[in-house]
């Protein structure tokens, strides 16, 4: 019976780990201990009046905290925010851009992306957002 009981808590445990995370379409930040979270509030994809590409513009909370901006949106990619994929994460209050982070896209087309995202801004604020979103156009 103790054994019972000792892997149950363990399970719970395990469980409260792994829920930690942001759920799908939201953004969670923290910042030192002011925790916060923001869902997708809209998400579109934006042709260029000439040439091909586009940008995937999301944006987090209304209104918008957090905007995400994929400017080489592919299966598959692992993008560096700041690298030549063009990833920008910008925080609308104060206006700064994030400083570091990683984008995982597992899928992206005109119509849809799935991607995680982490980034860190200079001043100290931490956001991971887990995104499963249709895209309208513009």
């Amino acid at each position: 019976m103790r054994w019972i009981a000792t892997c149950t808590l363990a399970a719970l445990a395990a469980c409260s780990v792994l829920s930690r995370g942001p759920k799908t379409n939201q953004l969670t930040a923290q910042q030192q201990r002011a925790k916060w979270t923001a869902p997708v509030a809209s998400a579109s994809f934006q042709k260029p009046t000439t040439g091909d590409g586009g940008v995937v513009h999301i944006e987090f909370g209304m209104p918008a905290k957090i905007v995400l901006e994929i400017a080489n949106c592919y299966a598959h990619a692992h993008s560096v925010i700041g690298d030549r994929d063009q990833v920008k994460v910008t925080r609308i209050d104060p206006g700064a851009q994030a400083v570091e982070g990683v984008l995982d896209i597992t899928d992206c087309t005109t119509q849809h992306v799935v991607a995680h995202l982490r980034a860190h801004f200079p001043d100290g604020l931490d956001v991971e957002a887990a995104i499963d979103t249709d895209l309208g156009k513009l």
